[in-house]
C-alpha cells in the first residue's frame, strides 16, 4: 500500500509518500501565498522523487496547521497525532516529544503502543518559536543556519529578558547599540527559547526516551541547551521538518 502523508505548515509544507513501512520519497519546500499551488508543487516534486504518479498513491492524509486552506482535504489528524506516529515509527522507545513550529510549540507525553496520554501548546506566544527568530536574524544580519556556528564562539550569554517577540526584538537592538557581540546576542538568545521550551517541556511529565521535532529541531546549540535545563538526552530525527507527514502517511491506511 502506498500512502501520502502531507504536512501545511504556514512556512514550509512536507509531504513523504511511504510504500507500506518504507520511506521512498520525502520534499520539503517553502509555503505559498496561494496554498493550493504551493500543494501542487510539493506533491508533483515528491511523486517525481519516487517515481510515482498521482494515481499509484492509496491513501493521501493530510495535517499541519494551515491544512484547512487546502479545499479537498478527505482525511485528515492533529498535528499532536501525526508527529506522535512519525516518532514512534522512527524511535519506538519515545515517551516524550517537543514539537517545535513557527508559530507555536507542543509537548507532548505518550502512553503505550501510539496513544497520547497528554499535551500542552505554547499557540499564545511567539517566544519558544521559529516566529521568534526570524526577526531577530534579520537585526542580528546572520541566517538562521549560522546561528549554531556564532553561539560556539560567544564567551557569555546575555539575558534576554522579554518573552514577547515585539519587546526582545527591541531590548536585542539596545544590547547591538550597547556594543555586545553578535555572538554572544546569539547565545542569550538561544538560551532564552531554550528555557521557555523547557517550561513548556516540564509541564508535562519528562520521560526517556525524549524526541525534539520541527524546524528548531535543526539547531543544535538549542537542543544542547534544552539537555542541559532538563537533565536528559533529547533525541532528532535524522530530518526533523518531516515527522508529521511521515506519520499522516503511517496513518493512512489505518485508524488510531
Amino acid at each position: 500500500m502506498i500512502n501520502l502523508g502531507v504536512d501545511i505548515g504556514s512556512e514550509t509544507l512536507k509531504a513523504v509518500i511511504i510504500n507500506n513501512d518504507t520511506i521512498i520519497s520525502d520534499v520539503v519546500i517553502q509555503s505559498s501565498d496561494k496554498a493550493e499551488v504551493g500543494y501542487r508543487k510539493l506533491i508533483d516534486q515528491t511523486l517525481l522523487k519516487a517515481s510515482l504518479r498521482v494515481e499509484d498513491i492509496d491513501n493521501e492524509v493530510f495535517t499541519g496547521r494551515e491544512k484547512q486552506s487546502i479545499s479537498f482535504i478527505r482525511k485528515s489528524y492533529s498535528e499532536p497525532i501525526c508527529h506522535a506516529r512519525g516518532v514512534k515509527f522512527l524511535f519506538p522507545e519515545a515517551r516524550t516529544i517537543l514539537i517545535t513550529g513557527a508559530h507555536g510549540s507542543t509537548a507532548v507525553s505518550l502512553g503505550e503502543g501510539n496513544k497520547i496520554k497528554n499535551f500542552i501548546s505554547s499557540d499564545k506566544c511567539a517566544g519558544a518559536t521559529g516566529m521568534f527568530l526570524s526577526p531577530i536574524s534579520k537585526i542580528l544580519q546572520i541566517p538562521l543556519q549560522d546561528f549554531d556556528a556564532h553561539a560556539k564562539k560567544a564567551n557569555q550569554k546575555v539575558s534576554i529578558s522579554n518573552a514577547c517577540a515585539v519587546f526582545a526584538e527591541s531590548e536585542v537592538i539596545s544590547l547591538i547599540h550597547s556594543r555586545i557581540s553578535k555572538e554572544d546576542i546569539v547565545a542569550g538568545i538561544i538560551d532564552a527559547i531554550s528555557e521557555r521550551l523547557a517550561g513548556l517541556f516540564k509541564r508535562i511529565k519528562v520521560n526517556d526516551q525524549v524526541v525534539m521535532t520541527g524546524g528548531l529541531a535543526r539547531m543544535q546549540s538549542l537542543v544542547q541547551s534544552m539537555e542541559s535545563k532538563l537533565g536528559c538526552r533529547i533525541l532528532v530525527p535524522g530530518n526533523p521538518l518531516i515527522t508529521g507527514a511521515l506519520g499522516a502517511a503511517l496513518l493512512g491506511g489505518n485508524s488510531l
